[in-house]
């Protein structure tokens, strides 16, 4: 038996010595259990032992605090980058609608002259302002007529020319904000793989620690207490590590369950709050709607922010639901970040493909239900409702974007039956 667990104890060493190759440096000279077991010959080399477990344990919980740290800020340049890309989105946007608008208006009074000319070109050859005047009864009178047709001529080309060289200038400043829209979409896509590659390190880094702490613990334990011997310390560490991945298994499958009981048939307010009607299963196009029970709807568009108090795109629709609410992967595909994001508390990325990505956020951390790299299904639970990060209350900020650019969700989802 002794043997069988010996051999137990030098297999797990193994292990944990080619996983020490993933924690942070300062773990890297970590205690084995047979290390433990030796120094448990000596009092002194025990407490010396102890002490540089106590020490390692200090060391995991400040590195994973600092990869923390690191990641939330990350998150918060991300924030930052998207917020300043998309602004200059809407930018881009009302400058675009604006010179549509001044080219069809240009257009029209071009039109309107051009009409004008021909109607009084179509005089049997006569002259423009003889064929308007000839039926005046006097030479003055045909002299007026004939002064107010061109002073109303010159206005209109006038005007006309004013607006086809606004529709230009529009024109030019919708092409440069275009040109800024780009590259700050491409300064934050940079900053996306900056803060995804920092929230896999912090996560990596949490994990690592509550595995490597419990093991120190055991260690430490098993130092401090000298009745243990070698079988029952490897069981009890044995024990608490399975102990562990249940506990950790379990939190995880709760949530997902408090979250689909929190979900109730959507009711009228909910249906006419949003276009579409009621939500409910993937549609045959393969969408569905990321929450199907909320009490407001906000949609997608420039607007005075409850809180900065100042107008800036909302590049998503708010649904306010209770915190716990479940939120669905509308889309088949790929979770590709899963981490802080400044002011919007939490936030999970999903990539559909074909350059399609839809954004949740507001999240707790503890409503996180999804990984980064994790395949998810049309309407899998993926998170709750939380109220983390600048918010007035519980609510899901949703986003659909289109090769990083956002466009208004709703619509989106309707176009494909969801």
């Amino acid at each position: 038996m002794r043997r069988h667990v010996l051999a137990a104890v030098t297999a797990l060493t193994v292990a944990v010595a080619s996983f020490v190759i993933a924690v942070p440096a300062a773990a890297a000279t970590a205690p084995t259990w047979a290390d433990v077991l030796e120094a448990r010959k000596s009092e002194a080399a025990a407490e010396s032992k102890a002490a540089e477990i106590t020490a390692l344990v200090q060391q995991l919980e400040t590195a994973t605090a600092a990869a923390k740290q690191t990641a939330a800020a990350r998150g918060k340049e991300l924030q930052t980058a998207q917020d300043a890309a998309d602004t200059a989105t809407g930018k881009y946007d009302t400058l675009t609608k604006q010179a549509s608008t001044a080219r069809s208006e240009a257009a029209g009074a071009e039109e309107q002259i051009a009409a004008w000319s021909a109607y009084l070109s179509r005089s049997a050859g006569r002259d423009l302002t003889a064929s308007i005047t000839a039926d005046s009864d006097t030479l003055l009178e045909r002299l007026g007529t004939a002064s107010k047709v061109t002073d109303t001529m010159n206005a209109a080309l006038e005007d006309a020319a004013t607006r086809a060289g606004t529709a230009e200038a529009l024109t030019k400043q919708a092409a440069a904000a275009r040109r800024e829209r780009d590259r700050l979409q491409q300064k934050a896509a940079d900053t996306f793989a900056a803060a995804t590659a920092a929230a896999t390190e912090a996560a990596e880094a949490e994990t690592a620690q509550r595995s490597r702490k419990q093991e120190l613990t055991d260690q430490l334990a098993v130092l401090r207490d000298h009745t243990l011997n070698t079988e029952s310390a490897y069981a009890e560490a044995e024990r608490r590590r399975v102990a562990a991945a249940r506990a950790e298994a379990a939190r995880i499958a709760a949530a997902a369950a408090a979250a689909r009981a929190a979900q109730t048939p959507p009711s009228t307010a909910d249906s006419a709050a949003a276009p579409g009607g009621n939500p409910g299963a993937a549609s045959s196009s393969g969408w569905t709607k990321p929450i199907r029970s909320y009490s407001s709807y906000q949609a997608y568009g420039n607007r005075l922010h409850p809180i900065l108090n100042y107008y800036r795109l909302h590049a998503g629709d708010d649904f306010g639901a209770a915190c716990g609410t479940g939120l669905y992967a509308v889309a088949a595909g790929t979770v590709t970040y899963v981490g802080p994001y400044g002011d919007y508390g939490n936030l999970i990325t999903i990539d559909h493909g074909g350059g399609v990505t839809s954004n949740y956020a507001h999240m707790f951390s503890s409503g996180v239900l999804v990984r980064a790299g994790q395949k998810v299904s049309a309407g899998q639970t993926v998170a709750a409702v939380g109220n983390a990060g600048l918010s007035t209350g519980c609510h899901l900020h949703f986003e659909i974007r289109q090769n990083g650019t956002p466009v208004p969700p709703t619509p989106f989802l309707n176009a494909r039956g969801a």
